[in-house]
C-alpha cells in the first residue's frame, strides 16, 4: 500500500513503570510486534521516539519537535517526515495490532483528512489514518498548548468508522487492546492469546 505507517513510541509509560515499547510479549518487544504487523501492509514504517532506543526497528526514527506533547507530538513528527500523503498511526502498546484492519481503515480516507474508529462510542485516534493535510492543524493545536489528539479534529474532515463498518472482522475491539499496566502484561503472559478475553 502506498501509504506510510507511524508507530508512536515516545510515551513516558507512567502507569507501567518502564518503557512499554520495549516490553517483551511473545518473545519480542511490543514495538517490534506492531512494526511487523504494519510492515506487511505499508511501504514505509516510521517510529516516533528516541533514535538511540529504536534504531533498526523501522525505516526511520524521528524525534518529537514539540517536547512533552504526548501522542499528538509524535503524530506531528511523523507527518512531518512521511514519504506518503497518507499516514496510518498506531500506538506502540497494541500487542494484537492487525495489518488487515489498518489497511481497511486507511482505504476509507478518500474525501477525508482522517479516518478514526469509534467503537462503543469511544474514539480510537491511535489506530487511525491521517493525511498530511492534518499537519497544519496539528501544528496549530500544539502551538496553543493542546495535548489531546482529538483536539485538532474540529479543523479537519474526519470520518468515523463504527462497529457496522467492521462487521467483517470478528471481535474488532480486541485489536485495540493496549498494555497500560503490569496487570495487562501479566494477563498477556498468562494466556498468550485473546481466547475468552473481551476488551470492549
Amino acid at each position: 500500500m502506498k501509504a506510510s505507517a507511524l508507530v508512536l513510541a515516545g510515551g513516558k509509560s507512567s502507569r507501567m513503570g518502564e518503557n512499554k515499547a520495549l516490553l517483551r510479549v511473545g518473545g519480542e518487544p511490543l514495538v517490534a510486534r506492531v512494526v511487523a504487523a504494519l510492515r506487511d501492509v505499508f511501504s514505509e514504517v516510521i517510529i516516533a521516539g528516541n533514535p538511540a532506543l529504536f534504531a533498526g526497528y523501522a525505516d526511520q526514527v524521528v524525534e518529537d519537535r514539540f517536547r512533552n506533547a504526548g501522542p499528538l507530538g509524535g503524530i506531528h513528527a511523523g507527518l512531518s517526515v512521511a514519504r506518503h500523503e497518507v499516514v496510518f498511526v498506531a500506538a506502540c502498546d497494541l500487542p494484537f495490532a492487525d495489518g488487515e484492519v489498518a489497511a481497511f481503515i486507511t482505504r476509507q480516507i478518500r474525501g477525508f483528512d482522517a479516518v478514526v474508529p469509534c467503537l462503543g462510542g469511544l474514539r480510537e485516534p491511535l489506530f487511525a489514518a491521517y493525511r498530511r493535510s492534518c499537519l497544519g492543524p496539528v501544528t496549530e493545536a500544539l502551538g496553543r498548548g493542546e495535548r489531546r489528539v482529538v483536539g485538532f479534529f474540529p479543523a479537519v474532515r474526519v470520518r468515523y468508522l463504527t462497529e457496522r463498518d467492521f462487521a467483517w472482522r470478528p471481535n474488532i475491539t480486541q485489536v485495540f487492546f493496549n498494555v497500560n499496566t503490569p496487570a495487562d502484561l501479566a494477563w498477556l503472559e498468562e494466556v498468550g492469546s485473546f481466547a475468552g478475553k473481551s476488551c470492549g
